[in-house]
C-alpha cells in the first residue's frame, strides 16, 4: 500500500473539513397538508401515475424514463465521485495489552473507529469540501498480532465493520462493488501497532516540525513514536506482508475506567514516552494514514 508523504499529510492536516448536510426545511407553500394538487392517482405532484415527483412513469426522482436517479436514459448508477486520496483516520483506547472503547470528557461510552475519508482532486485545488466524503466503520478486536515487526511494543489484528454512516455517494460500482466504499471496506482485516519511530517516519517527520515552524525537542521528541499498520481481506492473511509505519501518535491520558482526561483548558493531557520501550499502560491513541487510493488494499 503507497503511504504518501509524511510532510505533505503534517501540513494538510490542519486544512481537512468534512462535507456536513444542513436541515432540509418544507416549501413555503404546505401543499402536502391539503393534498398534492394534480389530477392522477398517486401521493406526489405531478400528472403522472408513479410515487415521484417528476413527469415520468419510472418510481425514482428524475425526469428520464430509466429507474436510476440519474438524468440519462440507462439503468445504471453513473460514476460522480473519483476519490485520488483518502485519509485512514483511526481512535482506540488502550489498555493493559489490549485495544478497547474509551468515554469521552461528555461521558459518551465509544468503541475504537476509523473514519475513511476520500478526496477528489478538486479538493487539493480549491479545498472545497464537497470534493470529500467520509466512510464510517468500526475496529474489532481479532487478536494479538505484531505483524512480523521487530521490536514492536504492541500489534494487534483488527476487522473493520460497517457503521451504517457515510455521506459518500457516485463511486465507481466496477471498482468498489457499489456506489459507496461500505462493501468493499467492511471485513478488512487490519494490522495496527505502535512502536519507536520508524525509518518512514523518524527523519521526514522531524523535518517537517521543523518547517512549519515548531518545537521539536520541546513538544514532540518526548512524546512521539510511530504507528505501524497491514491490510488483510482475510483472517489468516499475512499481516505483515505490507506493514510499515505509516505515521505518527501520541498517546492522551485516561483514568482507570477509561475516561479521557484533559487539562485546564480542556486540551487533551499527552504522555511523554521518552526512552520506554512500551505504551503507556493505558491511554487514548488515534492518528492519520494518507493513502494514494488503491481499492486492492481492501481485496
Amino acid at each position: 500500500m503507497r503511504r504518501l508523504s509524511l510532510s505533505f499529510s503534517l501540513l494538510a492536516a490542519a486544512g481537512l473539513a468534512l462535507a456536513c448536510g444542513g436541515d432540509v426545511e418544507p416549501a413555503e407553500e404546505d401543499t402536502w397538508l391539503f393534498g398534492e394538487g394534480d389530477a392522477d392517482a398517486d401521493s406526489d405532484s405531478d400528472s403522472d401515475t408513479d410515487a415521484d415527483s417528476d413527469a415520468d412513469s419510472d418510481a425514482d426522482s428524475d425526469a428520464d424514463s430509466d429507474a436510476d436517479s440519474d438524468a440519462d436514459s440507462d439503468a445504471d448508477a453513473d460514476v460522480t465521485f473519483v476519490p485520488v486520496s483518502m485519509a485512514f483516520n483511526w481512535s482506540v483506547g488502550y489498555k493493559n495489552g489490549e485495544y478497547l472503547g474509551w468515554i469521552n470528557t461528555d461521558g459518551t461510552a465509544v468503541d475504537p473507529y476509523v473514519e475513511i475519508t476520500f478526496y477528489e482532486e478538486e479538493y487539493f485545488n480549491a479545498g472545497d469540501a464537497r470534493y470529500a466524503c467520509t466512510w464510517y466503520g468500526y475496529l474489532n478486536g481479532v487478536g494479538e498480532d505484531d505483524m512480523g515487526i521487530s521490536g514492536l511494543w504492541y500489534g494487534a489484528e483488527l476487522e473493520i465493520s460497517d457503521a451504517g454512516a457515510t455521506d459518500c455517494s457516485g463511486f465507481d460500482t466496477s471498482v468498489w462493488g457499489d456506489t459507496d466504499p461500505a462493501k468493499a471496506i467492511a471485513g478488512t482485516r487490519v494490522g495496527l501497532g505502535f512502536g519507536p519511530l520508524g525509518p518512514n517516519v523518524a527523519s521526514e517527520l522531524e523535518t517537517a516540525v521543523y518547517d512549519a515552524g515548531l518545537d521539536w525537542e520541546a513538544d514532540w521528541e518526548p512524546s512521539v513514536f510511530s504507528y505501524y499498520m497491514g491490510f488483510a481481506k482475510s483472517s489468516g492473511a499475512n499481516l505483515g506482508a505490507d506493514a510499515q509505519d505509516y505515521g505518527y501518535a501520541f498517546a492522551s491520558q485516561v483514568d482507570a475506567s477509561m475516561n479521557i482526561m484533559t487539562d485546564d483548558d480542556g486540551n487533551l493531557i499527552t504522555q511523554e514516552i521518552g526512552g520506554d520501550t512500551m505504551l503507556p499502560p493505558r491511554s487514548f491513541l488515534s492518528g492519520r494514514a494518507w493513502l494514494a487510493v488503491d481499492p486492492s488494499v481492501f481485496e
